[in-house]
């Protein structure tokens, strides 16, 4: 599996560096909204661009989902120790009710 792993990424090293290569110095305008204000950059810094700002969402998608997810189990956490609680007092109590009945 490992050498499997190290191979896609391999290949996919190997595209990117294809990709980059073939549209070295393409310019590309960008319009932002429908104002007059137009951008141009080279077109591989421009998906370098979208892709660090999707890595960002994605992070941040991530972050929150990782967040709620600890918060939930903390609370199941704490619902566990209550019931483990209670359990373990309604064991005690059945040995105590035999004790004194003896």
């Amino acid at each position: 599996m490992k050498v499997l792993k190290f191979l896609l990424s391999i290949i996919l090293i190997f595209l990117v560096i294809v990709f980059v290569v073939q549209n070295y110095g393409q310019a590309v305008k960008i319009k932002f909204f429908p104002s007059r204000t137009e951008i141009e950059m080279d077109f591989v810094i421009m998906i370098f661009i979208a892709f660090l700002i999707g890595l960002f969402i994605g992070m941040l998608y991530c972050g929150f989902h990782i967040l709620a997810a600890k918060n939930k189990l903390r609370v199941l956490q704490k619902e566990y120790d209550q019931l483990k609680k209670e359990i373990d007092l309604l064991r005690n109590q059945g040995i105590i009710e035999d004790e004194t009945i003896q």
